[in-house]
């Protein structure tokens, strides 16, 4: 079966789907594999950013969002 044919068939979204499946894939393993950290990012200013507790809503409902989305084209 050649490429053509085979997105011709599948919905556009399945691709992206099967990306991620690579990428977290990828992610992971180089999360294991990788144990001394090249580069730190973080700078003094970092420490001046004050945690409040009622930003950890819209944060997590945009992760619920972006799969809210995917699971709709299904």
């Amino acid at each position: 079966m050649n490429i053509q044919k085979l997105r011709a068939n599948c919905r556009p979204h399945l691709w992206f789907q099967l990306y991620w499946v690579i990428y977290l894939i990828w992610f992971f393993w180089l999360d294991l594999t990788i144990k001394d950290p090249k580069y730190i990012i973080h700078s003094p200013i970092d420490d001046l950013i004050p945690f409040n507790e009622w930003f950890v809503i819209p944060y997590c409902s945009w992760f619920l969002l972006l799969a809210g989305v995917t699971a709709q084209k299904l």
